[in-house]
């Protein structure tokens, strides 16, 4: 329509052809997009006819490959060294082979159930353990078996490492410790091999304790449908494998610990296996002043100092951080130069562990006297309802990430909420 009117109204009109793109680009467009379908193409012939992921075998071939070609031969008069496993003929690239996750101990521990307090319920368990360790042979001229594995259920803090060393410690016997999440390496097969090492150094140094923290890292629940090809699988068959190949006249404990014992597979927690699941709870009012108490043996406290007051106001508290609130105390102490450690040095450990360390914030008139309403607010609520938890603190001093806080104290032990 508008080149009519146009030229109805005699205007001069001219054609210019468009801006074409150099050639070369066209040329290179045409070429990527050839090689782009040529790539789909030999994706469709040529599928990937590997049904498994590549095991270590495979990959440290490729790296032995790679630093032979890399590396000058040098020629050692020492014996070769040799893998554990006697079928296999390659080895783990030096990083692997060298950082073992272990860290035996072949003295026994310097720690006994004396160091051990506020879980006295659970020590009676685990003595049986220590009885077989020292007299086997009173168990075996009965024909009973002695749990092959305990598996300590609880909490972060409360006490399972320092147990599984008491255990060690009191029956006089090696102690083999490792971390689950030790085991999984990007390497496949690094994770199975770790242990095979460990159970290997524990029948060589029979009888003994080994210890397995933060279980969860390699035992959870397998997933249906991968083939036992991830490397988190492996290193739990391996592990299964290892606790069914006790010999029955071995004297060797295995105790691990977990926080989630939910998430881990059937296969573990089967008997001739983690035969007893200890639980390890958080402690109460008298087992935190037994925890205290062994804190502080070693630390002059001033005579005002009541860690039968203290116990009740940690309701809640695992040992860990009973043994975090003396620490802190102690370095209050320090900080004012006390001879010994007062009443004063714990409140202000206990306000820092509960409620943060004091920040130097400025607040305005009108600010502080919001803050201070609201706190008295809460105050005053739990003063006329009954039943509530006893306020031991109201402050308008801004502490971690609260401007103000008022703190309530449970006088007894709950543990039906």
């Amino acid at each position: 329509m508008l080149i009519p009117l146009l030229v109805s109204k005699h205007v001069v009109i001219k054609m210019l052809p468009s801006a074409q793109p150099p050639q070369w680009i066209s040329l290179l467009w045409k070429l990527l997009s050839f090689l782009f379908l040529l790539l789909i193409f030999a994706r469709l012939l040529f599928p990937n006819r590997r049904v498994r992921s590549p095991g270590p075998v495979d990959d440290y071939k490729h790296i032995n490959h790679i630093r032979n070609r890399a590396e000058p031969e040098r020629r050692d008069s020492r014996a070769p060294e040799t893998s554990i496993d006697d079928t296999s003929s390659w080895k783990f690239p030096a990083h692997a082979r060298t950082s073992s996750p272990v860290r035996p101990e072949l003295k026994p521990p310097p720690v006994t159930f004396a160091d051990v307090a506020g879980i006295d319920e659970v020590r009676r368990e685990v003595e049986e353990l220590v009885q077989f360790l020292r007299a086997p042979e009173r168990f075996e001229r009965l024909g009973a078996r002695i749990p092959r594995g305990a598996l300590l259920v609880g909490p972060p803090g409360t006490g399972k490492t320092l147990l599984a060393k008491a255990v060690a410690g009191e029956a006089g016997v090696s102690f083999f410790s490792v971390s689950a999440s030790e085991f999984v390496e990007m390497y496949v097969g690094v994770g199975a091999k770790r242990v095979r090492d460990l159970f290997l150094k524990g029948r060589e140094n029979a009888p003994c304790v080994i210890f397995v923290d933060e279980l969860d890292a390699v035992g959870r629940k397998r997933t249906p449908g991968l083939g036992g090809s991830d490397e988190r699988d492996q290193t739990l068959n391996q592990l299964l494998v290892e606790l069914d190949g006790f010999a029955a006249r071995q004297t060797i404990v295995v105790l691990a610990a977990t926080n989630r014992a939910d998430i881990l597979d059937p296969a573990l927690l089967r008997p001739g296996r983690f035969d007893r699941h200890i639980s390890v709870s958080l402690p109460d009012r008298a087992g935190r002043q037994a925890i205290l108490q062994v804190h502080t043996r070693h630390t002059p406290l001033h005579e005002e100092v009541s860690l039968e007051g203290l116990a009740r106001q940690t309701t809640g508290m695992s040992g860990a951080d009973l043994a975090n609130l003396v620490n802190e105390a102690a370095l209050c102490a320090a900080r004012h130069d006390l001879e010994c450690i007062t009443s004063a040095c714990f409140e202000e450990a206990l306000a820092r562990v509960l409620l943060g360390a004091r920040r130097p914030i400025v607040l305005s008139e009108t600010e502080r006297r919001v803050i201070a309403f609201h706190e008295a607010g809460h105050a005053l609520v739990a003063h006329h309802l009954p039943e509530t938890d006893r306020v031991n603190r109201v402050t308008i001093l801004p502490r971690g990430q609260s401007l103000g806080v008022t703190q309530f104290v449970a006088e007894e032990d709950r543990y039906n909420h």
